[in-house]
Order: C-alpha cells, then structure tokens, then sequence
C-alpha cells in the first residue's frame, strides 16, 4: 500500500499488488510512504503437535486425518507420558474462536479409526503431556487464551481444581466435562485422599449467587456431575488443614449472599482436626461437618454434640438456641440437617490427659512413679 499525498493536498492510498508486474511498474513519487505488511500470523492446512513428544512441529492437514495419524505411536512420545489425557484445540466459527476437546492418548492409539481416535480440522493444535509435568503451567497459556474470548456477562470456560491432586490450578473446559475428568485433567489424586468429602462451588452468571454442592469422590454418579464456567472443585487429604484453603470460598458466600438473610456457612470447634468455618451445602448433616473438619479427635466427646442455632423471631429479631444432640443413634446424628451459621461444638472428654501420679521412694520393692485412678487409696498403691 502507497500513502500519498497528491498535488492538491489531498491524501490518497494505492494498494499495490506485487505479485503481478502491473503493481511491480507502479512509479513512486517524492513523499510517498510505503506500508508492507506481514503474512498473516494462522496456521491454513496443517496441524500442530506440541508437549510431550520427541518432533513437535506442523503436519500437512488432509481430510480425513485423525488424531493417531499426527502422534504416530509411543515411539514417538517422550518416557512416561500421561496416556489418559491429551487436548486439541480447535478454532470454530467466524470468529475462530477456541474449542477444547479432550482425548484419551492410550485408547486412540490402541484403536485406530475408533471413537478416541478424533477425526482433526486444519488448525488443530495437539498437546500431549507428560506425568511429570505441571499440567496447569502448561495449559496456563490455553487458560488466558479462554479468558480473552468471553462474550459480555460470560464467565470463562475454564473451571478450577484445588487441593490434594497432583497438579492444583485452573483448566480448560472440553465438552460433557465431568468432576472425574478435571481430576484427570490435574493427573489425579496424591496419596491419602479423603474421597469421602469433597466440595463443588458454582458461581450463578444470572444472580452472581454461590452455592455448594457436597462430593463423594466414591460414588460415580457425584463424579459423572458435570463441570459449568468458572466452576471450583475442593479436594482434601486425609491430613491436610482445610481453613487457608476455604477461606476464600467462605469470603466469597458471605459477599455472593449479603442480600439474604443468613449467608450459607456453618461452622464447628472443639475436639475435630481441623476446626474453622465450612461452607453450607444442600443436605448437610453433623456427620458431614465432622467428616470435613477431619473427623473426631481421640479427646472428643462423643456421647452428644452441641449445635448453636440462630433463628429470626416474629419480630425479625436474631436468637439463639442450644441443641444437645445425641450420637447414640446413628440415624438421628445422619438425619439431622444443619442450617446457615449454625455452629457446632465437640466437647471434650472430662480430664482427658490429666494423669494424676504418685512417686514412692525409700523401703519399698519397687519404688518409682505410679499413676493412680479417682479414689485409689495408699495401701492400694503400696500393694501393687
């Protein structure tokens, strides 16, 4: 493209097609600027690898091309990849904009042809990874590219994982993503994971409200729950503190639910592991609070608990009640369903840790230290 400016002032353009020897003969006047432009930054008729493997780079896209005709095999993979998860990113629309697609490496390769065997675009990108790699660093720039393509009042098609897997961090989401596959997506569990309990936080785009939905990682109908925009799963370790963790979960329902009258958390002190504030979710019973707070310690109480209620009276005036609950039965602890702000208390056995001793020197068999119970007497002590 020539910038002009002709003779009466006026300022022109020319556009200036190289590629023909008309544009090549276009004279150049004094003044003149001349605007030369790059090659477009897209990729047209091939397919990119990239991660894990031994020749990452471009491949002449064909129809019919499938995702093993680009990865070849495990020869061609770098020691120790994650078999269970790879990502294509595919660019759709008008806009080009991004879709993710999920595929499992070790069943696409062991059948060809198959359903994990993706049929690819021209522009497909494949990332492959290894298990030793940090799975949210290398997806990060995938992340941020997601980020960048939300439509007005959207919330990015990402989702969050946190807590005890092996690589915590936000991920892509791909179609008919599930609570398992973000797992899979983290490359699992670290060792000694509390699947009892876990923890799905949804943000609402209409409301902003956040809600809590409670997880058995046990059952694969809580794992087959499928993963929205801007989702946040919670997974714990049998012994890993819970409160720095939550905590910005629990600032976030006490912001989201300011409007309403009782925001959804309860919380829970005394003798459990890890005491604090818990998110409130649908259906949750004192077992479930103590399940999360890391269960009884041996000092606890277990004969009953005491819940602290807060209710709006007639008056819409705030009071309290205390509820002695007995854990004799196991179907009422279970039954028992708790409401926002209550507050749990585990009590603590009666001199728990308290060892009362006497010491005995002089003439005596064996003399020494001796622990004694409520109403032992000294002629009992001597005597053992």
């Amino acid at each position: 493209r020539v910038d002009r400016i002709a003779k009466n002032g006026d300022r022109t353009f020319v556009d200036v097609d190289l590629t023909k020897r008309k544009g090549k003969a276009v004279k150049v006047f004094d003044g003149d600027v001349l605007q030369i432009y790059s090659i477009l930054d897209k990729l047209e008729g091939a397919v990119l690898l990239s991660g894990h493997v031994h020749r990452p780079g471009g491949f002449s896209w064909k129809p019919g091309m499938r995702f093993s005709d680009v990865v070849g095999g495990y020869d061609e993979l770098l020691p120790n990849p994650n078999t269970n998860f790879a990502l294509i990113q595919r660019k759709v629309g008008p806009s080009r904009l991004t879709k993710v697609l999920r595929v499992n490496l070790a069943k696409a390769l062991a059948d060809t042809a198959g359903v994990e065997d993706v049929t690819l675009q021209s522009r497909d990108e494949i990332q492959v990874f290894g298990m030793a790699e940090n799975h949210a660093d290398a997806v990060s720039g995938l992340v941020e590219q997601l980020e960048t393509e939300v439509a007005n009042g959207e919330y990015p098609h990402v989702a969050t994982l946190l807590g005890h897997v092996k690589f915590p961090g936000t991920y892509p989401i791909y179609d008919a993503m599930t609570v398992a596959g973000l797992i899979e997506s983290a490359a699992g569990y670290l060792p000694e994971i509390n699947r009892q309990t876990a923890l799905l936080v949804k943000l609402d785009e209409a409301s902003g409200v956040t809600s809590v939905q409670g997880l058995d990682l046990r059952s694969d109908i809580d794992l087959a729950v499928p993963i929205q925009s801007s989702d946040q799963v919670f997974i714990f370790g049998l012994n890993s503190p819970r409160e720095d963790l939550l905590l910005p979960v629990i600032r976030q329902l006490k912001l989201s639910n300011s409007k309403q009258l009782m925001p959804q958390y309860v919380s829970i002190a005394g003798q459990v592991r890890f005491p604090g504030e818990y998110p409130l979710f649908n259906d949750m019973s004192l077992d479930s609070l103590v399940e999360l707070a890391g269960g009884f310690l041996d000092s606890a109480y277990t004969g009953s608990l005491e819940v602290t209620r807060t209710n709006l009276d007639a008056e819409n005036q705030f009071e309290q009640e205390h509820l002695s609950i007995s854990l004799g039965d196991k179907s009422k602890q279970t039954a028992f369903l708790l409401k926002p702000q209550d507050k749990l208390l585990v009590k603590r056995i009666t001199n728990w840790g308290r060892e009362v001793t006497v010491e005995l020197l002089g003439e005596v068999k064996f003399p020494g230290v001796y622990p004694v119970s409520a109403g032992e007497t000294m002629a009992q002590v001597l005597e053992r």
